[in-house]
């Protein structure tokens, strides 16, 4: 029962920020932490802007794919073999 809901709750979030990255053109993230800005993964992700905020534009095919994956997620919960007892 736990494994079945865990699934469902992943993949309803990723299904929601799908959505929400429908709306979205462009995330400001203000970052005033030195070793934030040493993280490698934000150099990759994002850009820095002239006001030390970091942008993170995500493409046009990440909503829907983030929510096609969610949905599959949440599929794949509800066919999950039900415990025995």
């Amino acid at each position: 029962m736990i494994i079945r809901s865990m699934f469902f709750t992943i993949g309803m979030f990723v299904l929601l920020w799908g959505v929400l990255f429908v709306f979205t053109d462009r995330v400001l993230i203000h970052s005033d932490f030195a070793s934030f800005n040493q993280f490698p993964l934000w150099s990759m992700i994002s850009t820095t802007t002239a006001d030390n905020m970091h942008e993170v534009s995500p493409p046009d095919w990440a909503s829907f794919g983030m929510m096609t994956i969610g949905s599959l997620t949440m599929l794949y919960s509800i066919s999950l073999p039900k415990k025995q007892a």
